[in-house]
């Protein structure tokens, strides 16, 4: 083939390649417009619901077909929102994250038994929502079809992080694995077939591949993502030490438990008494706490404001997030009570993340 042959070959896969480029981000714009455009309806629809709702007498029968509707209202939100994210494109803007506390919060809540074997503690770039939402529809797919147990596996290698998972359903039929990524195709006769859609779109967002893996029962799925640097990781993975104030024994395993997965030293006090004291203990011992985590209302002590009132006269530096169940207390007492964030209850690790970021970046002028 002579030179000028091979410039023609590729001058045409350029060409090619930039129009499929072009209708793929024309695609993502028609299909987020689309969603917006559907939801800002759909706000209105439950909006009239809820009013109608409102209107009716006690115990009116028309009052659970409202209830359905609205309900109906939701679901077809939930489309509208798959949808426009089994079209994205543009590259996700990052920063990095432990691939432990995204995969802990794609997990939470699916009835999986996950037998997990990360090599190191891996870092990824990665906007944490955006590809926790992808590993979350490819561990409900294997919920679905995967007998109720799924194999995790990862490690480091050339600047990129690779992950591979496999479940221990039947597999998928040879004639259907070149389409399991394409968007509505469904092996369901009432699925909407986006779950593998999304997870591949999100996963290419971020600069990454996931790919079907034909050798092996089940289904096996690699995904590759670049690794974050190390002058990244350096400044992102500081350890905090973190005392915890709250009443519920149930909650304060949980908060433990998130902080732990986030890479910091964790201590739980379940009063005010308990929490002073270890404060004081650890002012002692030259190990200060970096960050406390307070509970707004206290059954039999004065209340996570004025103990971090205590707190501060001690260590005018401390940085302090405020969690309560109650939304409009804990969102008050951000910055009116010296606290630095809220966390209002329930919420998952990425909420917990950004309030432990919001808390660091917070100066003491803003408050």
């Amino acid at each position: 083939m002579s030179d000028s042959s091979v410039r023609s070959d590729e001058a045409l896969h350029e060409a090619l390649q930039r129009l499929e480029e072009r209708h793929a981000a024309r695609l993502e714009r028609i299909s987020v417009g689309v969603a917006h455009q559907i939801n800002n309806l759909l706000a209105s629809i439950v909006g009239n619901l809820s009013m109608a709702r409102v209107a009716l007498p006690p115990g009116d029968p028309a009052a659970q077909r409202l209830n359905e509707a609205e309900r109906t209202v939701f679901l077809l939100r939930d489309l509208t929102d798959r949808l426009s994210l089994s079209t994205l494109q543009s590259p996700a803007r990052g920063k990095p994250t432990r691939l432990r506390s995204i995969l802990k919060d794609a997990i939470d809540g699916v009835l999986l038994e996950v037998q997990q074997e990360i090599t190191s503690d891996l870092w990824v770039d990665a906007v944490p929502e955006l590809l926790s939402k992808a590993f979350r529809e490819l561990f409900d797919n294997a919920a679905r079809f995967g007998g109720g147990r799924l194999g995790l596996t990862a490690n480091v290698e050339d600047g990129q992080v690779w992950i591979l998972l496999w479940d221990a359903g039947p597999g998928l039929p040879l004639e259907i694995q070149r389409e399991v990524f394409e968007p509505f195709h469904s092996t369901r006769s009432r699925g909407q077939g986006l779950g593998l859609s999304i997870a591949r779109q999100i996963v290419r967002r971020h600069g990454g591949e996931l790919t079907l893996c034909t050798d092996g029962p089940g289904a096996r799925y690699v995904i590759r993502l670049p690794a974050a640097s190390q002058a990244e990781v350096g400044t992102a993975s500081r350890s905090l030490r973190v005392l915890v104030m709250d009443d519920e024994d149930g909650l304060r395993d949980v908060f433990g438990g998130m902080l732990s997965a986030l890479g910091h030293d964790v201590v739980l006090t379940a009063n005010e008494q308990e929490a002073l004291d270890a404060h004081a203990q650890a002012l002692d011992d030259a190990q200060p706490f970096d960050l406390v985590l307070l509970d707004l209302v206290t059954p039999d002590g004065p209340g996570g404001a004025a103990i971090l009132q205590r707190l501060l006269a001690r260590d005018p530096d401390l940085r302090a997030i405020v969690s309560s169940g109650y939304w409009a207390g804990a969102a008050a007492a951000r910055g009116t009570q010296g606290f630095h964030a809220a966390l209002p209850k329930p919420f998952s690790l990425q909420d917990m993340q950004h309030a432990i970021d919001q808390a660091l970046q917070t100066s003491p002028a803003a408050l």
